[in-house]
């Protein structure tokens, strides 16, 4: 491998990394950076399975946003955080214990950006972390700074947290593109359930079409809450250390009064056909012993927008600290299409595309996770973990097939990885859009953006 080191051992080349502390650095930068050189800016660096921190296009520089670490303010009334590029999860969670807000976590490490996650259109624990977006802080290619949606401090904006605001919305622009260095956002903020019992159960792997229909019936008739997910065999054998067996693992929290949630919890086992002999509940994090598996610890904790068990799982899975996946441990990488939880024979084809990739025992263990996103919408993410030493090979093979075979049935990822940019814009608006904001192309076309040279 040629470049920076990453956990999913994708190639790369950079001239450096600078590393800004402020906005005003982000612009200096900016200005000073040789314009015959791309910029590529990243948050925290940990966008682990899609290349990390590391460029697609050659030899641009490198920004690193880490270094902006201040959680601007804080209203927990109306629900919103403003924070820079370089705050993470922990950071923003620990600030909201005890209140009644919380955060909508993903499932990756504590140390990841809030921000960077959400732009790249992460999943969190309890709904698309898109959602959580009201504003943004953005520097142009022409190095001036703008606010985009919702600011607390705009005379434009009104009290009211509402992203939209009136006339065109152009925060979506932002995401997934690279049309500016994002420095800072303002984070929408859940409220905070007065009860919350999350329900473990293991179920046959066959069976996982028919229960992903059914968790879609009882989320649509509010039944149960947050993001329901469910692990496939494969899957708790890479994230859990758990030996192969053909049983899934299914989670979801209902939500409610305290007087209110254990009945429904029970209404709601018995509805999705779970078996009570197969199932645990936890009302709270209490309810967990130190025989509770890592998933399981992150699951019932993240739920509740706490991130203090996330890094074991980390631990677990790739055998070694944050700071330290790109450099050692496991390889990881990861294949991320979105299905439709009412097409049976669509689901049946996608976890049978799994198992084919799975079948060989000395080779890299493919997995998959459905997070169920609404009652339509399916999160299937196919996780690939392999020695780094000998099955690299094998495993960018097992992901140039998972792009092929995925595509053959017309389902596409909606996050790429560095090894499979976007290699033409579908929308010729995207490119009208992209030489009014950055006409010399300053900024790497990243994952999304075409690498196109700058125009006549």
């Amino acid at each position: 491998m040629n470049g920076r080191a990453n956990v999913g051992e994708f190639d790369n080349a950079e001239t450096g990394i600078l590393t800004p502390t402020t906005v005003d650095d982000v612009r200096s930068l900016i200005e000073t950076v040789p314009t015959d050189t791309r910029i590529h800016a990243f948050s925290t660096g940990y966008n682990w399975g899609l290349g990390s921190s590391v460029p697609v296009d050659s030899q641009p520089t490198s920004v690193s946003l880490a270094a902006l670490k201040a959680v601007r303010d804080i209203d927990i009334k109306l629900g919103w955080a403003v924070v820079e590029a370089g705050v993470t999860q922990a950071e923003l969670s620990q600030r909201l214990v005890g209140t009644a807000r919380m955060l909508n976590v993903t499932a990756s490490s504590a140390q990841t950006s809030v921000l960077g996650n959400a732009l790249d259109r992460g999943v969190g624990l309890r709904r698309h972390r898109t959602e959580d977006l009201l504003g943004i802080e953005v520097t142009l290619a022409d190095s001036s700074t703008h606010r985009i949606g919702w600011w607390p401090d705009s005379v434009h904006s009104g009290r009211v947290p509402y992203r939209y605001g009136t006339g065109p919305d152009l925060l979506g622009l932002f995401t997934q593109s690279n049309f500016g260095v994002i420095t800072a956002g303002v984070v929408g903020l859940l409220r905070r359930p007065e009860a919350i019992a999350v329900v473990k159960s293991m179920v046959p792997s066959e069976h996982t079409p028919v229960l992903l229909d059914a968790l879609a019936n009882a989320l649509a008739s509010g039944l149960i809450n947050a993001v329901p997910k469910i692990y496939s065999p494969g899957a708790r054998t890479s994230y859990a250390g758990a030996d192969r067996s053909d049983e899934s693992v299914v989670y979801f929290a209902v939500d409610g009064p305290k007087t209110a949630v254990g009945a429904l919890t029970h209404i709601a086992i018995e509805q999705l056909g779970l078996d009570p002999k197969k199932t645990e509940i936890f009302h709270s994090t209490e309810d967990l012993d130190t025989a509770s598996d890592a998933v399981t610890k992150l699951v019932v904790h993240g739920y509740s927008g706490d991130v203090s068990t996330h890094d074991h799982l980390v631990a677990a899975t790739l055998g070694a600290a944050p700071a330290s996946v790109d450099t050692s441990g496991t390889g990881w990488i990861f294949f991320l299409p979105l299905l439709f939880s009412g097409d049976g024979p669509l689901l049946e084809k996608a976890y049978s595309i799994i198992g084919q990739h799975n079948a060989a025992e000395q080779g890299p263990t493919v997995g998959a996770t459905a997070n169920l996103l609404g009652p339509d919408i399916v999160d299937f993410v196919v996780s690939i973990a392999f020695d780094r030493n000998s099955q690299t090979a094998a495993a960018h093979k097992i992901l140039d097939s998972l792009h092929a075979d995925f595509a053959s049935l017309g389902v596409l990822p909606y996050r790429l990885d560095a090894g499979h940019p976007l290699t033409h814009n579908a929308n010729e608006l995207i490119r009208v859009v992209r030489d009014a904001l950055d006409p010399h192309r300053r900024f790497s076309g990243g994952r999304y953006l075409p690498d196109e040279r700058t125009p006549a």
